[in-house]
């Protein structure tokens, strides 16, 4: 590995994603064509390397076009050695994250079905196959298959624990996920130990300060919530939303995605007037970046629209549940528990006397 790449790799695991992203893209100039199996595997590596850190920023065009380059130069060499293989499966996997969260669950299982094939070819324990596991799981629990998302998820974090032992920061991002499983559950209490858990490994090798510490702290919050721990809750959303603005700036997903939890918890306590605002604040900024139909804005609109009909405002309420209802059927389908609950809800508001 190159100092340029050292550089790139140690800069996004400080969460300094822009200079990663910097040096990742030097050292890729430096790498040019040159057509050797060792050059040709560097620059596969540091797609995908350029790729997550511009996923993290938010940039998903930039980074679908850099996991795809990433796939298009490992696949030109033969799979004869496990590094060819290891950096196959690594972007297949990152293609499959980058497609979750794009809404295409389709192409996503097709591209983490395909890595976890390629990872399984791989000598045991792997890190990449329980990462693949990981974003298999993720997968499942957005759409409700919660059982084969705790296998997943429990699958690699055996292999993990093998490799790495049971208090390693690298089983951090395997407890959070195991939380907001049991939290989709709507088994908040069982997620809460679990979600303590990532907080306490990941802090203690990362810092307060690192922008997936504040992930888990807000993780937390929304368990913590759940189990009406609400002022423990608050103060980690605000935490969370500081360190996020101090890292990404005012506008990143995942300041639009602690606002909403922030403005459900700020309802909840009867301070609708900042709860929505925070909502509005949200959508906004996840319409920048999602764009207008995506389920991460249709679930805050969701919940602007349970907080309008609650305060007297039934005629935008019935707006924002009809437009958070349409992208609900179109991508999660009519049976998924957001779409039946939206329906309900719309349905119930509709059937209030007016006047």
């Amino acid at each position: 590995m190159s100092s340029t790449q050292e550089r790139a790799t140690a800069l996004a695991a400080a969460g300094r994603y822009s200079e990663s992203v910097h040096e990742a893209s030097r050292a890729l100039r430096r790498l040019g064509r040159d057509p050797t199996p060792t050059a040709v595997l560097a620059r596969a590596r540091l797609c995908c390397l350029l790729g997550r850190s511009l996923e993290t920023l938010c940039q998903h065009r930039e980074a679908a076009r850099a996991y795809a380059r990433a796939l298009r130069e490992v696949r030109a060499l033969p799979p004869s050695t496990a590094d060819v293989r290891r950096c196959l499966a690594e972007a297949l996997a990152d293609a499959g994250r980058l497609a979750r969260l794009q809404d295409d669950f389709e192409t996503a299982e097709s591209l983490l079905g395909q890595a976890d094939d390629v990872a399984k070819t791989l000598p045991e324990p792997d890190r990449v196959r329980a990462t693949t596991l990981n974003e298999i799981g993720v997968l499942c629990k957005y759409t409700e298959r919660f059982s084969e998302a705790e296998s997943a998820y429990r699958e690699a974090l055996s292999i993990l624990v093998s490799v790495h032992g049971e208090d390693s920061p690298a089983l951090a991002s395997l407890y959070h996920n195991l939380g907001g499983l049991e939290h989709a559950r709507g088994r908040p209490s069982e997620g809460e130990a679990f979600a303590r858990k990532s907080v306490a490994l990941r802090s203690g090798a990362l810092g307060e300060a690192h922008p997936v510490v504040a992930q888990d702290q807000a993780a937390l919050a929304a368990i913590l919530d759940e189990c009406g721990q609400r002022q423990e809750a608050e103060a980690l959303y605000r935490a969370a939303l500081r360190t996020f603005e101090n890292a990404f700036g005012p506008v990143h997903y995942e300041i639009a995605v602690n606002l909403g939890n922030l403005a459900t918890l700020l309802a909840e306590r009867g301070a609708w007037n900042e709860a929505e605002e925070a909502y509005r604040g949200a959508i906004h900024i996840e319409e920048s970046i999602l764009g207008p139909h995506a389920t991460g804005v249709a679930l805050t609109a969701n919940n602007l629209a349970a907080l309008l009909a609650r305060t007297g405002k039934a005629h935008e309420a019935e707006i924002w549940y009809a437009r958070a209802l349409a992208t609900f059927e179109s991508v999660l389908g009519p049976a998924h528990s957001h779409t039946v609950g939206c329906r309900e809800d719309l349905s119930a508001l509709r059937a209030r006397p007016t006047g």
